[in-house]
């Protein structure tokens, strides 16, 4: 009987949960996009170190910038499930301490690095 309550009590929190998601869905996907836009922040400034560039040409505008593998193993790790995309990704590095493979660059210098090599 109790575990039968219990689940009652656990549905009842779980049905209060998705009114609450339903009913702000604006303020939790705001709320989404900040943490994503902090933890991004996070990370480029650690590889930056507080300057946030491309760290072959020393281009600045953030929305142009992404962080590259090194090795050129980023398909390999994706592959393999050691990491995800975008926000997972972030904090797969942040968990990680830091990984010395990533550096950030800009997608023209990434083009390029990615078509010389």
């Amino acid at each position: 009987m109790y575990v039968i309550g219990r689940k009652q009590e656990s549905d009842s929190h779980r049905r209060a949960n998705l009114k609450y998601k339903r009913n702000n869905r604006e303020k939790l996907r705001l709320k989404d996009k900040e943490y994503r836009e902090r933890i991004k922040l996070k990370v480029y400034n650690h590889y930056t170190h507080n300057d946030i560039k491309c760290k072959i040409c020393g281009f600045k505008e953030i929305h142009a910038l992404s962080i590259d593998h090194i090795n050129n193993n980023g398909a390999y790790m994706r592959k393999n499930k050691i990491h995800g995309l975008g926000r997972d990704f972030y904090v797969w590095i942040i968990k990680n301490n830091y990984p010395d493979d990533l550096q950030v660059l800009c997608m023209n210098c990434q083009f390029i690095k990615r078509s010389v090599a």
